[in-house]
């Protein structure tokens, strides 16, 4: 795969464009591009007169790579090898189920991985499911009833639910791809993927939480919305290994079980709880 770099168009050009931009940048007949895909996309608006899009592109083409990097004798134009995330393989041997606190961002995104591996999580969650909690939000916004449970930072999705759900942040990590690959694959718009300012929108997030929550549950996992985490007893004995002893509702009945693993995904406003299990 080739990447080109800093392709700039005029605002009103289309995709034709950008393949012929990518061609002129590559030095090779549009034909010979057998795929290209946009990398980033951004405004550069510092000179008010002169307002362009900005592109990055990654393509693909019929012949040698290297020869045709090399006939472009252009600095922005570079091999590039795409991040492909590996799930690495399971070694647990332990038959205990692991139990996650929290379906927020990283608490969905654990219980995917762990139900893609085969090992069945089970999900505890404060707040109750998107559809109700959004619900409650309405009557709290207006008629101010608050309910302490689940409200615009306790339930399913987390408190970024009722965001415009900004994906920004400042690390390199080649995860970051892999994060987004997924909220797209799960009904974000696809616009995410290469703009320079990404947000999914209010409106698709409650959707793309339901979607992961679904993939989950056909995968063998449990959620548990509404369930809170109750207070956990660490018994440094059992099996002569640190596990936590807990309490999880399921089907309206309440059974006791050890657990091996507890991923905490937690909310800063979990604060109180967090204290009372001094994790």
């Amino acid at each position: 795969m080739i990447k080109i770099s800093e392709i700039k168009l005029p605002l009103d050009s289309d995709e034709k464009e950008l393949r012929t931009a990518a061609a002129k940048a590559l030095r090779c007949k549009e034909e010979s591009i057998t795929s290209l895909r946009i990398a980033k996309k951004a405004v550069d608006s510092r000179k008010k007169d002169n307002v362009f899009f900005v592109y990055n592109v990654y393509a693909e083409v019929d012949s040698d790579e290297a020869a045709i990097i090399a006939h472009s004798r252009n600095s922005k134009v570079e091999a590039y090898t795409e991040y492909k995330y590996v799930m690495p393989p399971v070694r647990r041997k332990s038959t205990l189920r692991p139990v996650i606190a929290g379906f927020g961002p990283a608490g969905f995104f654990a219980a995917l991985t762990l139900a893609r591996a085969g090992l069945r999580p089970i999900v505890l969650e404060r707040g109750a499911d998107v559809d109700t909690r959004t619900q409650k939000v309405n009557v709290f916004w207006t008629q101010r009833k608050l309910d302490t449970e689940s409200n615009v930072q306790f339930g399913e999705g987390g408190a970024g639910t009722f965001s415009d759900g900004k994906l920004t942040t400042g690390i390199k990590d080649p995860l970051c791809r892999k994060v987004v690959d997924e909220l797209i694959a799960h009904g974000a718009p696809e616009e995410i993927g290469y703009s320079s300012r990404p947000h999914i929108g209010t409106d698709r997030l409650g959707a793309v939480v339901k979607a992961f929550r679904e993939e989950i549950i056909a995968l063998g996992g449990e959620g548990g919305v509404t369930t809170p985490f109750t207070p956990i007893s660490i018994d440094r004995y059992y099996n002569r290994k640190r596990r936590c002893a807990g309490r999880h509702l399921r089907a309206r009945r309440q059974r006791r079980g050890y657990r091996d693993r507890y991923p905490a995904a937690l909310h800063r406003a979990f604060r109180p709880r967090y204290r009372q299990n001094a994790l």
